[in-house]
């Protein structure tokens, strides 16, 4: 059975904060790191065992603290994690990445759960969703 690759760089504006991140294939975890203390080459294989895929990534341990405000309440200093590179079957995704994935979270606590468009940015312990179906580059070619 064919695997389809799946690579991107995940890094972290505070490496002394412990985010956590998973990754989720159908609902299977393929992914755990407790604490980005480093930046990551993340490189995956998911099984092509069927037509619908759905790949998320979920970022947890943020906690109000890690997050440093000036006496206007504008944010100075925050603990976020930062995809880039996002590379799905060995092909550079970019803004199809973007319009195709959402980023769900509830302001670590502070509001109803909202669901945003995703831009390569959690700020928030949630979870992102990107769903394709395969093959994953007849997918790409439809949706460039």
């Amino acid at each position: 059975m064919y695997k389809i690759p799946i690579n991107f760089d995940l890094d972290s504006t505070d490496y002394n904060v412990k985010l956590a991140f998973t990754v989720h294939h159908n609902g299977k975890k393929i992914y755990e790191c407790n604490h980005i203390n480093e930046k990551k080459h993340i490189s995956l294989f998911l099984e092509d065992d069927s037509n619908t895929h759905e790949i998320t990534w979920t970022m947890s341990g943020k906690q109000g603290s890690d997050t440093k405000l000036n006496e206007a309440g504008e944010i100075i200093k925050d603990a976020v994690l930062l995809t880039s590179n996002f590379k799905l079957d060995n092909f550079e995704l970019g803004s199809k990445l973007i319009n195709n994935s959402y980023y769900t979270h509830d302001y670590n606590g502070t509001t109803e759960q909202v669901k945003e468009n995703y831009d390569n940015f959690m700020g928030c312990n949630g979870t992102v969703s990107f769903i394709f179906t395969s093959p994953a580059h007849i997918w790409i070619l439809q949706n460039w």
